[in-house]
């Protein structure tokens, strides 16, 4: 049986190699400054960061002694984000949107491409859980970095 593209990019970003070089070519910019903004503007104490990756943006959304848990399937992307400066400050949890608790965040953040590698009853799924997972008022802020590539075409 043939993977799915959701299966060959977890395969992909599973990969210690990658992982090492993954902030090197995304670093932070503006997107991170972004979510940090919307963070502050809407008093966000507790967030999630589904498909944290290695962590780059995590770390800094707990510098203000937020509660943050950062979600990723890959195993190798959170290795390298436990390891971070900052890194112990944050909950790491591999998986998916399923580990997202029942109305304990106020804020839940997608950065990059990472909503746009949900596509289909997937995509669906993701949604009904996140929106499970926030509290009245919460809000799911997302977005892509390079439309252009049209990730969610697999």
């Amino acid at each position: 049986m043939t993977p799915s593209p959701a299966e060959t990019n977890l395969a992909t970003y599973d990969d210690a190699r990658l992982a090492a070089l993954y902030d090197h070519d995304n670093p932070p910019g503006e997107d991170h400054a972004f979510f940090r903004q919307v963070a502050e503007e809407a008093g966000a104490t507790r967030i999630v960061d589904l498909g944290c990756g290695t962590g780059s943006l995590t770390v800094t959304l707990a510098d203000e002694g937020r509660a943050v848990v950062g979600i990723d399937p890959a195993e190798a992307m959170l290795a390298v984000a436990r390891a971070r400066p900052g890194g112990n400050a944050v909950t790491w949890r591999q998986g998916t949107a399923e580990l997202i608790e029942p109305a304990s965040a106020d804020l839940v953040v997608m950065s990059g491409n990472v909503a746009m590698h949900l596509i289909g009853d997937v995509w669906h799924a993701t949604l009904q859980r996140v929106a499970a997972g926030l509290t009245p008022g919460g809000r799911l802020v997302f977005e892509t970095r390079n439309p252009a590539l049209r990730a969610w075409e697999g």
